[in-house]
């Protein structure tokens, strides 16, 4: 922006006569703001975009749907690297084509082509979208598009140009909805989030307990409300709950609570004692330690795939392995006097939701990831589980590799032999790196170079379509109440350039801090 003629004559005029220089500019008019002015500062904005993406392989494309303050349906296109996420196009399809999984499978198509003609841009090595209906029907017709060979073909075993993939976030919410959904959990939480309200509109009552608060934490803190939209919005109203628990217990008995002259508010769903009764319920705090102990891990693998970047791929496969374990053993888990033991029919409907899961959320690509994941410390014993061998064989025929030397190669990577002997590449300072970059700088012999190739490959694609989701916060940001008039081809402009402006000054300041902004959606996205 700073080479722009405007602003530089501006800047010269002044520096040339001081504030009378001022009276000689002209203000550019509003016109030539929003269209001529615009459109230099995006140009300009554009040549340096890709080199967030210098270094990248591979980077992932990630699409996804949402409806704007006019209640047009808007597609994102992004591209994530390493260094985070680039905004790259939109599109604003018809309302008759916004369901048609053959129109969003073009717009996708168009996208990466985009990407491809960019100067300096990284392969497209995958594709990643949302796992709604609309969306995994499109995902099936690019990898029908992607592959002359794909008819009657399993698409993970069809020899594909990128990888195309449904968000594992997602998946990941729509199994902690599963569970949350389990009588005995759903339950707790709806009787949770009663109490919550409770607290948050009872001023007198709330007024109580930060007393309380105070008194045994000095701090506090109000209850978060789950969101209606976000199952895991759950997770911090639970942990909220057992963090106050003590001032929680004697709010209820406290002089101060019982002098409260209590009236009937309609719009509180639970009276103060229903809220006394279940404070001082020793079984209700029992079914949410159990709750807790159920989704706390499946939290904690949400938070760490809600992320701009490559580095979670290499955990799906290893985080769903030890859910699925935790979740099997949950019995036995419940079974002491500080929980409430999930039933048995509870417990079996919780493992088939994760197996099921499991079953809609993998690809060949976790396993490979999983495998080749320095970081994760793996033996040769890995390889007996017959689906992550079969996983590997496919990965290494779809990328066009020699199947015998890249398992040859691999079992040298698990045993720490061959070009993979030396101690200091298995050392701390060398762990410091994304996994796939220990491959570029670790792996550099000859006899490796088809593994790494898989590696890199599948090391450095993202696993999520999070860039989207955020990408819509900025849209709503800009498309605000005041300026929902904007023209769309002026919206994606000014998006283009406010998040790429700011990717690319977190690259050159690392202790830039972003200006801080809130935001209030009138909608969600489509696939919410």
């Amino acid at each position: 922006m700073a080479d722009d003629p405007e602003l530089q004559k501006l800047v010269d005029l002044i520096l040339s006569a001081g504030k009378s220089g001022m009276s000689a500019y002209k203000v550019p008019n509003r016109q030539f703001v929003g269209s001529v002015l615009l459109d230099r500062v995006a140009a300009d904005v554009a040549k340096q975009t890709m080199d967030v993406h210098k270094g990248d392989d591979y980077a992932t494309m990630s699409g996804d749907y949402w409806t704007n303050r006019r209640g047009e349906s808007v597609l994102n296109i992004n591209l994530t690297g390493r260094n985070g996420s680039t905004f790259v196009t939109s599109s604003f399809p018809p309302k008759t084509q916004v369901k048609d999984a053959t129109y969003i499978a073009g717009e996708l198509y168009k996208g990466h082509d985009h990407i491809m003609k960019l100067d300096k841009a990284p392969i497209v090595g995958a594709i990643v979208t949302d796992n709604a209906p609309v969306m995994l029907a499109a995902t099936n017709k690019l990898v029908d598009r992607n592959n002359v060979d794909a008819a009657g073909v399993n698409p993970h075993e069809a020899t594909l140009h990128f990888t195309v993939l449904g968000c594992v976030l997602h998946h990941y919410s729509l199994l902690f909805k599963s569970l949350v959904a389990l009588p005995t959990i759903a339950d707790t939480i709806a009787t949770a989030t009663k109490v919550a309200v409770f607290f948050k509109k009872r001023a007198n009552a709330a007024g109580v307990l930060e007393e309380r608060q105070m008194q045994l934490y000095n701090k506090k803190t109000t209850p978060p409300i789950p969101g209606k939209t976000r199952p895991g919005s759950n997770q911090p109203t639970l942990d909220w709950f057992l963090e106050n628990k003590a001032a929680l217990r004697s709010t209820v008995v406290h002089s101060d609570w019982t002098a409260i002259n209590w009236r009937d508010r309609p719009d509180i769903q639970i009276n103060h004692s229903d809220v006394e009764r279940l404070m001082l319920d020793s079984n209700w705090w029992k079914r949410l330690n159990t709750a807790l102990k159920l989704l706390t891990p499946l939290f904690t693998m949400i938070k760490a795939a809600d992320t701009d970047g490559p580095e979670y791929t290499a955990f799906v496969y290893n985080d769903m392995l030890d859910f699925t374990s935790h979740v099997k053993g949950i019995r036995d888990k419940t079974s002491d006097s500080e929980h409430f033991q999930l039933t048995v029919a509870d417990t079996a409907k919780a493992n088939n939701e994760v197996r099921n899961r499991w079953e809609a959320l993998h690809h060949p690509i976790m396993s490979v990831a999983f495998v080749l994941n320095p970081k994760l410390g793996h033996t040769r014993d890995v390889l007996d589980e017959r689906e992550v061998r079969d996983d590997l064989k496919k990965v290494f025929l779809s990328m066009g590799e020699d199947v015998a030397e890249c398992f040859l190669m691999t079992n040298k990577f698990l045993d720490k032999e061959g070009p993979f002997a030396e101690d200091h590449i298995w050392s701390p300072t060398a762990f410091k790196v994304p996994v796939c970059h220990w491959w570029r700088v670790w792996a550099m012999e000859t006899e490796v170079k088809g593994l790494r190739n898989v590696a890199l490959r599948v090391l450095s694609t993202t696993c999520t379509s999070s860039a989207s989701e955020r990408n819509f916060s900025i849209w709503g940001f800009i498309h605000s109440k005041t300026r929902n008039r904007l023209y769309n081809h002026k919206l994606d402009k000014l998006v283009y350039v406010y998040q790429n402006m700011r990717i690319l000054r977190k690259m050159k300041d690392p202790n830039y801090q972003e200006p801080y902004f809130e935001v209030e959606l009138d909608s969600d996205s489509d696939s919410d």
